[in-house]
C-alpha cells in the first residue's frame, strides 16, 4: 500500500471492525437498522450469501 493509501486508511492495529469504541456504538447502531435476509427477501431483494 502506498503513502497516500496508508494516511487516509490507517491499518487496525487489533484487527477489529472497530478501533475505539465509539466506532463500536457506530458499528452497532448500522447493524441495528440493517435489514434481515427476511426483510430483504419480502422486499424481493437479494440478501449477501453466506459466507
Amino acid at each position: 500500500m502506498d503513502d497516500k493509501l496508508k494516511n487516509k486508511f490507517p491499518v487496525s492495529n487489533n484487527g477489529s471492525m472497530a478501533q475505539n469504541f465509539d466506532e463500536m456504538k457506530k458499528l452497532g447502531k448500522e447493524m441495528e437498522e440493517a435489514k434481515t435476509n427476511k426483510e430483504l427477501k419480502e422486499e424481493k431483494k437479494i440478501p449477501d450469501p453466506k459466507q
